[in-house]
């Protein structure tokens, strides 16, 4: 049974002009002076135009309501007209029925996601081997490089920066140039900064494939799995939906990230880079990368 909050009013969703006009007590051309609203019985989004049933206006739309009027006889309106005839009670009524629409459009989209629960199984199966991909390759970087330099690498890809820079001591000559042209800083002084490469493929080291996967995917379809959707109240309703679209972005990012970080393994000039940013480090930490640089090369022929 479906959970219900007194925010929501139960109604019917109707397509088509005959529907409408097959309804019992249907009636046409209302006097607002002779009637009143009992209450909205359904919403309609028409192909088709029908006209407004309000005796003074009969302009033709595709969007409104049908209403249950206090003489027991049913009607349409289109919205505006409906606010107009009875302003406080009908933009009441309408909001609640716009609340129960969305709560069974949500309804209707978790329940055809879990029935397709094989789907959900695979996309668990598949995620977890790419997530597990990522962070196997990135553990035996840090094997081989050892973690400082993975988390240079890290940082370049966190701010978007690709090029790598050496830098040259200048001779005292072009050091007293630098001098007389004034506002350069003491390192910028002594040396020039010359690129010697652009990175490719490190975007993945800035993404998080682990908490991708144990906090957003397998939880949310986790709890699709286990849940009763039709005796959920409407903000657990409309959470479960949230956290769902977030699991199927992260579903999707995932494997493009295991894409980029096979890339970046067998790319053999971002080896080569890297002995430029291990220079950025304490000289015994430097030798170190540097030396576990080359044996991943050596060890991985295809470079």
């Amino acid at each position: 049974m479906t959970a219900r909050s007194t925010t929501e009013l139960v109604v019917d969703v109707i397509y088509s002009v005959e529907e409408i006009e097959a309804l019992p007590g249907y009636t046409k051309d209302i006097d607002p002076a002779q009637v009143e609203l009992d209450t909205i019985i359904a919403v309609y989004d028409l192909p088709n135009e029908i006209a407004c049933q309000k005796k003074t206006c009969h302009q033709p739309h595709n969007n409104g309501c049908v209403v249950k009027l206090s003489d027991g006889n049913v009607t349409n309106i289109g919205n505006k007209c409906g606010k107009d005839l009875y302003p406080d009670k009908f933009a009441l009524l309408k909001l609640q029925a716009d609340r129960y629409i969305k709560r069974m459009n949500v309804v209707r989209l978790l329940t055809e996601k879990k029935q397709n629960d094989q789907s959900i199984k695979d996309t668990l199966t598949s995620t977890h081997t790419s997530a597990k991909t990522v962070t196997d390759l990135i553990k035996q970087f840090e094997g081989y490089f050892g973690s400082k330099l993975v988390n240079k690498i890290r940082s370049k890809a966190q701010k978007q920066e690709y090029d790598v820079y050496t830098f040259k001591q200048l001779t005292a000559k072009e050091i007293e140039i630098r001098r007389e042209t004034g506002n350069a800083s003491k390192r910028a002084l002594n040396e020039e900064r010359i690129k010697v490469g652009t990175l490719a493929y490190i975007d993945f080291f800035a993404k998080d494939v682990r908490s991708m996967y144990f906090d957003k995917i397998y939880p949310a379809y986790t709890e699709l799995l286990q849940a009763d959707i039709d005796s959920m109240p409407t903000p657990a309703l409309n959470k479960l939906q949230r956290k769902i679209s977030d699991a199927e972005r992260a579903s999707r990012e995932i494997p493009d990230i295991e894409i980029e970080a096979l890339s970046f393994s067998q790319h053999r000039k971002n080896f080569e880079l890297l002995n430029f940013i291990a220079d950025e480090l304490p000289f015994e930490e430097a030798s170190l990368a540097k030396s576990g640089i080359d044996r991943y090369i050596h060890m991985n022929k295809q470079l």
